[in-house]
């Protein structure tokens, strides 16, 4: 197999040093003093692990790729690393660790422009494009619109100026997690921006927007959302973001045996109701003043589902008619 493709230049100094050196791609560099560990990536200066990272070697021809991630078996690699080191493979990549489990590491491939020819791991002209995915809320009641907010730019030429790609397709999924690298997606959407045209209210390769797919989730159950985007002219996608999200029911109801037409004593009693939902909710009760509630109550999302009780004390149980309200949100 041929490994040139990647050129990697080890340079050793004191930190101070290395900070004020020259960015030059392919150089990794070693601080004598703190331990921290440097690569220059597209003129700039990356850590690659946190102080005392370590490297280590691979032997596997071609890890197993799980969309933008990379599993080595614990087999495959000389030594144990820990979240946060290297890997070195014999197919010319960098690892990065980001996650261990008894038999595999997973680790994201670590791009480098080197100094030699050919199209191997870190042997491109242009950028990846780039995704930020954000969620103001990650628990949904069934049939409520959800939003996420995506931001992505599309991969740029070599001068690291010029979008490689104006048109961009942001594809999301929804699915059921079935352990920690699989996903079943259920719903698969494309969605595509013309940055370039004349109309488009915004930078061109650039998108900022928000996309609803709480018509999509499955009620009353876990869903996972994953996103990345591509350029239509650009093999090379973005990242995948990933969150878990969760639907649920939010009912509430009356208790069994209530009945408004009951005659409750001129003293304290008891009113009840039934709430449903496997998310966070927040109960408020009302008596007689409908604009502030006497009791606000908080019920976490592990209790799915309960029998409310509130006590009306003798000094608001005096004689005549009340006025009741509860509300569960």
């Amino acid at each position: 197999m041929d490994n040139n493709f990647i050129k990697f230049i080890p340079v050793m100094g004191t930190e101070e040093a290395i900070q004020a050196s020259l960015s030059q791609d392919g150089k990794i560099y070693f601080a004598t003093d703190s331990g921290k560990i440097y690569m220059d990536h597209n003129n700039n200066r990356i850590a690659m692990g946190a102080t005392g990272a370590a490297i280590y070697y691979g032997t596997l021809e071609k890890p197993t790729e799980l969309e933008e991630y990379f599993n080595f078996a614990i087999n495959d690699v000389f030594g144990t690393p820990k979240v946060g080191d290297l890997i070195l493979n014999i197919d010319g990549g960098f690892y990065k660790v980001l996650h261990v489990t008894a038999t595999n590491y997973t680790c994201e491939l670590l791009s480098i422009s080197g100094t030699g020819g050919g199209t191997g791991p870190g042997g491109s002209s242009a950028s990846r494009p780039s995704i930020t995915l954000t969620l103001d809320n990650t628990s949904f009641i069934n049939g409520q619109e959800a939003y996420f907010h995506i931001h992505a730019e599309s991969a740029l030429e070599a001068d690291g100026v010029t979008p490689v790609d104006t048109t961009l397709n942001v594809v999301y999924s929804l699915g059921t997690r079935i352990s920690d690298e699989v996903i079943d997606n259920y719903t698969t959407q494309t969605r595509t921006y013309k940055t370039g045209d004349p109309d488009y209210k915004g930078t061109p390769g650039v998108i900022d927007d928000y996309i609803e797919i709480g018509a999509l989730l499955r009620e009353s159950s876990s869903s996972v959302l994953s996103v990345y985007v591509q350029g239509a002219n650009h093999d090379e996608k973005s990242r995948t973001r990933t969150v878990d999200l969760s639907t649920s029911a939010l009912k509430l109801s009356h208790a069994s045996g209530y009945n408004p037409a009951t005659r409750y004593p001129a003293s304290t009693f008891d009113i009840k109701c039934n709430v449903v939902g496997s998310l966070s909710k927040i109960l408020d009760f009302y008596y007689d003043d409908m604009n502030t509630p006497v009791e606000t109550r908080v019920i976490e999302a592990n209790v799915a589902n309960s029998t409310e009780t509130f006590t009306i004390g003798a000094d608001k149980a005096t004689h005549g008619y009340h006025t009741v309200r509860i509300e569960l949100w």
